[in-house]
């Protein structure tokens, strides 16, 4: 058990010091650093945030279609498809902002 602690000790300064010169993902996949994980992953998010504010929306527009003219159901779709549009900005702008700020400080390979 002794030697166990010991190693770990020795160990954890050199995991530390090699971390922080460069990180790399030995994977048999196509990411190969870290950089492309993350953006890989931001890619899909962004795919389905989109997605699923369409989605909503669409769903509102059925709920709006057969609401066969109640005050109460035609309101409840309006909102749902006024949320999902302000969802869907409030995406689209963060992503710019994203990719705005990603490119004044020169990191163009944003998404």
């Amino acid at each position: 058990m002794e030697t166990i602690l010991n190693f770990i000790k020795l160990s954890i300064p050199r995991a530390m010091a090699s971390a922080a010169t460069e990180i790399n993902i030995s994977s048999p996949g196509k990411w190969t650093t870290a950089e492309a994980l993350i953006n890989d992953i931001f890619r899909y998010f962004t795919l389905i945030a989109a997605s699923t504010c369409f989605i909503i929306f669409a769903i509102g527009g059925l709920h709006y279609i057969y609401s066969t003219g109640s005050p109460d159901q035609v309101n409840k779709a309006k909102d749902t498809m006024i949320w999902s549009a302000i969802g869907f900005f409030v995406f689209v702008a963060g992503y710019a902002i994203v990719r705005l700020v990603g490119g004044w400080f020169g990191y163009d390979k944003i998404f």
